[in-house]
């Protein structure tokens, strides 16, 4: 590859609250609007299709009533009725979720490197390292779940796990239709020592909270926060300090900067081998 094209390898500390995507559009909110809109869609067709059938058929035999059946449409209803304030609420809902599209803070927001991207995710509300590269081959080795590449979180959860919650933890717990792998899980002895979360964590004064290090060898969606829900222990913070060798120290909340040729070097190794 010439030196225009080069390879890039970037360690970027995501944020609370910033997409792992360059694309202006928040997800979640844009399937929600899809979804209504495929629904509307189809109440609409089925409307249509009622009213029609009624003007045509009539009452059927030994029906009490001469009012054919047509399907209500909130629209249908006057300013004021019951129904037409659900319809109004609904629109008002996804009014607010078309105002969120395309608000949400992406990586575009802090990383001006053209064509490299994500190995794996965080979610919005997690924080912590992430790589980025234009590595095809190197982004699917990592990613792939198969190869098992270690990555490394610090959890804050409510109240302290005891012994049999990370005994469960580590040996694997079922979430879902699937066990979790087994996993290197400690309870730290103090809060680590991370730069404030913006907004800070929501938290009740009488109930405590404690710190796990949890390494896994797999990435599946949500997982930490699926697995100290599982064990009683629900996530209250959950920030990514590892991926493999590679660390979060040194770089402070939407900073990035370039692999140094040792941390990179491993990475090249793992993909001739």
């Amino acid at each position: 590859m010439s030196s225009k094209n080069a390879y890039r390898y970037l360690l970027f500390y995501k944020p609370y609250d910033v997409l792992s995507q360059f694309t202006d559009i928040d997800k979640e909110a844009s399937n929600k609007i899809d979804e209504r809109d495929r629904v509307s869609s189809q109440l609409l067709s089925g409307n249509v299709a009622g009213r029609d059938a009624g003007s045509v058929a009539g009452p059927s035999p030994g029906s009490s009533s001469s009012v054919a059946a047509t399907p209500t449409r909130s629209d249908d209803h006057e300013p004021g009725h019951p129904g037409a304030l659900r319809g109004e609420a609904k629109d008002s809902e996804f009014s607010l979720d078309l105002e969120r599209v395309g608000k949400r803070r992406t990586l575009k927001d802090y990383i001006s490197v053209p064509s490299v991207y994500p190995v794996g995710r965080l979610d919005r509300d997690s924080e912590g390292l992430l790589l980025l590269t234009n590595n095809g081959p190197l982004q699917h080795r990592l990613s792939d779940r198969r190869f098992r590449h270690p990555r490394t979180y610090w959890v804050q959860v409510e109240r302290i796990p005891d012994e049999a919650a990370l005994s469960q933890l580590r040996q694997g717990v079922v979430i879902q239709d699937y066990c979790t792998r087994p996993a290197l899980v400690q309870l730290l002895p103090a809060e680590p020592s991370l730069p404030p979360r913006q907004p800070p964590i929501r938290f009740r004064k009488t109930v405590p909270t404690s710190w796990l290090e949890i390494t896994l060898t797999e990435g599946r969606n949500r997982q930490v926060r699926r697995m100290t829900a599982a064990v009683g222990f629900p996530t209250l913070r959950l920030v990514r300090v590892a991926i493999a060798h590679l660390r979060l120290s040194g770089l402070e909340p939407g900073q990035w900067r370039d692999l140094t040729p040792a941390e990179l070097e491993p990475l090249l190794s793992a993909m001739r081998n």
